[in-house]
C-alpha cells in the first residue's frame, strides 16, 4: 500500500471510486491545465480499486 494522497484527474475513474464507497477529500482546479481533480487519501480499498479500474481498462 502506498501512503499518501491520489489526484484523480478522470470523472469516470472518480464516479467508478465514489460508487465503490471512496469519497474524496478534496476537490479544486488544476492551476496550470484547469481540469478538476479531485484528491483520495490512499489506503488499501483506493489501492485494490485502482488495480481493478486499470485491469478493467485493458
Amino acid at each position: 500500500m502506498r501512503v499518501g494522497n491520489y489526484n484523480c484527474f478522470s470523472y469516470k475513474q472518480k464516479e467508478f471510486l465514489t460508487q465503490h464507497g471512496i469519497e474524496p477529500i478534496h476537490e479544486m482546479v488544476h492551476h496550470k491545465t484547469n481540469r478538476t481533480l479531485w484528491v483520495f487519501t490512499r489506503n488499501e480499498s483506493l489501492d485494490n480499486l485502482l488495480s481493478e479500474w486499470q485491469s478493467n481498462k485493458k
